[in-house]
């Protein structure tokens, strides 16, 4: 069966997580925030992926410092229009919504922040201001550890910092994703609910991540960023079930981390352990990505459910089959789609979201 990624890769689709960054804070948010006139902010750039009208919305910010017992709240500005900066919030408004009550942070911790009577229209531009309203200061997570630079999720939702008020370029350019979930009035969610990260233990069990796709899926390959001279294969799962393999050559063992094998139709509804075994030795290889940010903090259930895809997990062990879950972590791997069937009644096929942060869930 011949390859449809083989014509300038143009039905080649990478379907997981494969980026990696370090988590960075915000710049030190210490005085009043004023729009577009003065003062600190940590802020989001996103696109919203849904319209609701008079509804609520909830942001999970990740708390980096806390200082004084600091208090903050969340407001949503329009993006800008014509006769504003394209790299900033409109210049003008109070504001959308109705703000919930200021929230006391607290270092490594998940922080919520509500809003009510937030109208939303689907595809347009909206920032985020958080800012304090008491205590000394604190930090947020601008950029998570599972990353994105330079991929269309940045334009999705991108963090930033301003100390001016954003009477002054952010400075978008230089940051990523945030570890951020926000939640609709419909329950959607949208964002990344990854914080941290850290190396694979090390050891020769079989690593990888676990999905259910929503509809049949053609893949032709896995990428695992992380290369080890002790690599043998990639493999497919169901269960103890084998449905597609391939054994790495020395280059890819070394360098690659990604190899092909003969396209197999993933069916939707199934669930699937996509791995990385047969190790020779020992090996830490794999970066793993954590949501309590490393520290065991709790993760709200709104955070855990916004996964890539239904019934995604970190897994790992020494059987297929039986295969310990993690279904707060993942891991840089994803698998390579080389054709989406057709739905019955439908246009197109459905697998894993591009990790999780800027389509939605539930």
């Amino acid at each position: 069966m011949a390859f449809e990624y083989s014509r300038l890769l143009s039905s080649e689709f990478l379907q997981g997580m494969t980026d990696t960054g370090t988590l960075t804070a915000c710049t030190t948010i210490s005085t009043t925030y004023s729009h577009q006139t003065s003062g600190d902010a940590f802020l989001i750039r996103w696109i919203s992926p849904v319209s609701q009208t008079s509804g609520s919305f909830t942001a999970y910010l990740w708390c980096i410092a806390a200082t004084g017992s600091p208090t903050a709240n969340i407001q949503l500005y329009n993006g800008p229009t014509s006769s504003d900066d394209p790299d900033r919030a409109e210049g003008s408004g109070s504001g959308l919504g109705t703000q919930g009550s200021n929230v006391s942070l607290t270092a490594n911790t998940w922080t919520t922040f509500t809003l009510t009577n937030v109208t939303l229209v689907e595809g347009q531009t909206y920032w985020l201001v958080c800012d304090i309203k008491s205590g000394t200061s604190f930090t947020m997570a601008e950029r998570s550890a599972l990353d994105s630079l330079g991929s269309a999720n940045d334009d999705w939702m991108r963090g930033a910092d301003t100390t001016s008020g954003l009477t002054t370029d952010p400075g978008l350019s230089t940051t990523g994703i945030p570890p951020a979930v926000f939640k609709f009035d419909g329950g959607e969610l949208m964002g990344n609910p990854y914080v941290s990260s850290r190396s694979h233990s090390s050891n020769t069990n079989d690593r990888g991540f676990r999905f259910t796709p929503t509809e049949d899926i053609v893949v032709s390959g896995i990428r695992f960023p992380g290369t080890s001279s002790t690599t043998r294969a990639f493999a497919i799962y169901n269960g103890a079930s084998q449905i597609a393999s391939t054994t790495l050559d020395y280059y890819n063992m070394q360098r690659a981390g990604c190899a092909r094998f003969d396209p197999v139709t993933l069916t939707g509804g199934t669930t699937y352990d996509v791995v990385v075994e047969n190790y020779s030795g020992n090996s830490s290889t794999g970066t793993i990505f954590e949501m309590d940010g490393g520290v065991g903090a709790t993760v709200p259930a709104d955070v855990a459910a916004c996964l890539p895809a239904p019934d995604y997990a970190r897994v790992e062990g020494a059987t297929p089959g039986s295969y310990t879950a993690t279904s707060d972590e993942g891991i840089a791997m994803c698998i390579i789609l080389d054709n989406n069937p057709a739905i019955a009644g439908g246009g197109g096929g459905g697998g894993l979201k591009l990790a999780g942060r800027g389509g939605l869930a539930g």
